[in-house]
């Protein structure tokens, strides 16, 4: 046997250990956190190649920072192995926030959510949901979270006209809401209709109403939500919303 084959044998018995069992839960845990760390790097990179504002690096790196879940979704199987996912994302989110590095995203004061967003109602999530068959449930609520409420900080900020004051006299733009709801309708009808496996529906309507329905929770929370409940209320009463329509038997 040649030393190609051998080493060539040696690869392919590592890839098989890596993409099974245990390992491949541990796999997924560091592809998440890899996930985020690259995030972070490209926001950085970011604002450092370009002339954005801080406030738009930490909008886009805002909307990208939830796709860690869809990582989770494909590598991590195990209920417990789900827990360590958003427990070192919040050590990146620690060490990120008093990191130099990091000074530039952070110009709108320390009062701002976390560079990944506020990670508790993930961990939340997966100890409720990280269920084979509910997974969905929890990446609806971590990408409305992030993705949802980044669009509509970037839609009302550059494109909002039509303003006006909720009852904690914040500063909102009908725009603002409408990029809330047209992009959480989006991502909602497309994890719905992607990750759910429930058999015996219509899945095209069913997975739109559901959808239509947990955008009006999350827009209607959003928006009535004192700061900064709104970080919580928003990805929890949304995920309870689909879990609650998925399961109740609207069956097309």
């Amino acid at each position: 046997m040649s030393p190609d084959a051998g080493w060539l044998g040696l690869l392919k018995t590592a890839i098989l250990f890596a993409t099974t069992g245990t390992a491949r839960n541990a796999v997924g845990v560091m592809l998440c956190v890899f996930y985020g760390l690259a995030a972070l790097a490209g926001a950085r990179l970011l604002r450092r190649s370009s002339r954005i504002s801080p406030w738009l690096a930490r909008r886009i790196l805002q909307v990208v920072a939830g796709g860690w879940v869809i990582i989770a979704f494909y590598w991590i199987a195990l209920w417990p192995a789900m827990w360590f996912a958003p427990l070192l994302l919040m050590y990146v989110n620690y060490r990120a926030r008093r990191h130099p590095w990091m000074k530039p995203l952070l110009a709108d004061g320390e009062n701002e959510e976390p560079p990944l967003g506020t990670l508790w109602p993930a961990l939340v999530l997966a100890l409720l949901f990280w269920w084979p068959g509910y997974q969905f449930i929890l990446i609806s609520g971590v990408l409305v979270q992030t993705t949802a409420r980044g669009t509509a900080a970037i839609v009302g900020r550059y494109w909002g006209h039509q303003r006006f004051r909720d009852r904690e006299l914040r500063n909102r733009t009908f725009e603002g809401i409408a990029g809330m709801a047209v992009a959480s309708l989006l991502l909602l009808f497309a994890v719905i209709y992607g990750f759910a496996q429930i058999p015996g529906v219509w899945f095209g309507p069913w997975s739109f109403f559901g959808a239509l329905l947990a955008t009006a929770v999350a827009t209607v929370t959003q928006l009535y939500t004192p700061q900064p409940y709104d970080r919580w209320a928003v990805p929890l009463l949304t995920a309870l919303t689909v879990h609650y329509y998925s399961s109740a038997g609207f069956h097309f």
